[in-house]
């Protein structure tokens, strides 16, 4: 996860020393990340890091984060959440190769759960409840 903090000059969550440099590079995680909720509108807002919100979910997707945090205290009714990346795409700051790592990263990390198998495969366990 990344964080709402500075590094070096750069939001934590479209930081290339971290995300790039480190965590893919000399770590070689090929996991997802995720970052704290709202963390794009901290990168655009709180940090004044980029012109615009679509420029945010541009260069924090591109740096590395592959899943913002939504809905966390309400539930959004509208497509708030998600209409930066709609913009940047619009705007040709995202194309679709750039969403497609993010992608294959998490739904790599869904398969390797098994959210994918029939339930038949994968019992869950059952847990007793104990009165106390």
């Amino acid at each position: 996860m990344c964080a709402y903090n500075r590094v070096n000059g750069e939001p934590a969550c479209a930081n290339t020393f971290l995300l790039k440099d480190q965590l893919r590079g000399a770590w070689k995680f090929n996991g997802y990340v995720v970052s704290d909720c709202d963390a794009i509108v901290d990168v655009f807002k709180g940090h004044e890091f980029t012109k615009t919100m679509a420029e945010a979910a541009e260069v924090s997707l591109k740096t590395g984060m592959d899943n913002e945090c939504a809905d966390f205290f309400t539930k959004a009714k509208d497509n708030s959440d998600y209409v930066k990346y709609l913009d940047a795409v619009k705007q040709g700051l995202l194309s679709d190769k750039d969403i497609d790592v993010a992608l294959k990263r998490l739904f790599t990390a869904r398969f390797r759960l098994g959210l994918f198998d029939p339930p038949e495969t994968c019992p869950m366990p059952r847990r007793r409840i104990r009165n106390r």
